[in-house]
């Protein structure tokens, strides 16, 4: 192999390791979501739901009640979100 044959096998190299940095990034990225999901894991939720008179009332319901979840914001007439 001549110092040619080196030479741009260093370079290809270098380009796919600069081309897979959005990979490893992307990757990075959701094996960090799912570290802090694993140990933090999201037990309650907070809503903020207007009724029909206009006001706003904070609940925040356990997660593990599926049914009071599913009932409370069925009930709503708007989920007021987060800016």
């Amino acid at each position: 192999m001549g110092i040619e044959h080196a030479a741009i096998l260093k370079i290809l190299f270098a380009l796919s390791l600069f081309a897979s940095v959005p990979w490893l990034f992307a990757v990075g990225k959701l094996v960090g979501r799912a570290l802090v999901l694993y140990f933090h894991p999201v037990t309650e939720v907070t809503l903020e739901i207007e009724d029909e008179n206009g006001e706003v009332e904070t609940r925040t319901i356990k997660v593990s009640n599926s049914s009071d979840l599913a009932q409370n914001l069925l009930k709503a007439k708007r989920i007021v979100g987060h800016d």
